[in-house]
């Protein structure tokens, strides 16, 4: 695969308001491919990979071309083949084709997530070391990605990230807290860092500046998009009260990093 420069778009109201106006560009399907495509099962493996193909194409005679293409690909294997295993074997047949897609969730303790793709494919497994080699300490729901897939027996997995859009995310006081303790706003957003995590409990420990230590899950982390952390890496935290004392409420990168 060609090695390829990654690019984050900042959230913000101007970018929000750029994609209002329908000036932000999203990669998807070729508007002379589209209705070649969406006639095709997407549930049979074949067809996904020659939707891949189609996805570049400019006229009916490249949507052709990639048609032939998959058909030589296929007759190549001497057999009817396992599409799955095939293409893990020819990566580079379609590493070289970008897609858009959305960010539908991402689980920091498991180590990875799903995006929904533009082109009607099954969602993508995406993992936490695709993430961690890209840089990428945040990936909340509802960003904008366009990324590399290959198809596996299991499914679609996302192999690089080109671009990822933090202007669509949606802001995590708008996600339900699912296994997070009800509390009280106790202070604004505080400069931290996590001192401990244990993934396994599903929680650990953020160090403010004063030296005091406040107790943070791992749903939280996952509500606000934070993809993975170790100790020591810099947070701003707002911190809340709740039945069993202070906890963190809300995390994001210091406003002063680069994403990266």
């Amino acid at each position: 695969m060609s090695e390829r420069d990654l690019t984050i778009i900042p959230g913000g109201k101007d970018r929000a308001s750029e994609l209002a106006d329908g000036k932000a560009r999203h990669r998807s399907l070729a508007r002379s491919g589209e209705d070649f495509v969406t006639r095709l099962n997407l549930g049979d493996a074949k067809n996904r990979f020659v939707a891949m193909l189609a996805d570049d194409a400019r006229d009916t005679n490249a949507v052709n071309a990639a048609v032939a293409r998959y058909e030589a690909f296929e007759a190549a294997q001497g057999e009817p083949s396992t599409i799955g295993l095939a293409l893990e074997r020819h990566r580079s047949s379609f590493d070289d084709y970008q897609f858009g897609a959305t960010v539908l969730e991402f689980d920091a303790r498991r180590g990875y997530g799903f995006v929904r793709l533009d082109n009607g494919m099954p969602d993508a497994l995406i993992r936490s070391r695709l993430l961690r080699s890209k840089g990428l300490r945040v990936f909340p729901t509802n960003a904008r990605v366009v990324c590399a897939i290959a198809e596996t027996m299991r499914g679609p997995v996302v192999t690089d990230v080109y671009e990822l859009d933090l202007s669509t995310a949606i802001d995590p006081v708008h996600l339900p807290r699912i296994g997070e303790p009800r509390t009280t706003l106790v202070e604004g957003w505080k400069p931290a860092m996590l001192h401990t995590m244990n993934w396994r409990r599903g929680e650990g420990k953020i160090r403010l500046t004063n030296g005091s230590e406040i107790l943070v899950s791992v749903a939280t982390f996952n509500r606000c998009g934070i993809a993975y952390a170790d100790p020591g890496h810099a947070f701003d935290v707002l911190v809340g009260r709740s039945e069993k004392g202070l906890v963190v409420v809300q995390v994001r990168l210091p406003s002063a990093e680069d994403l990266q």
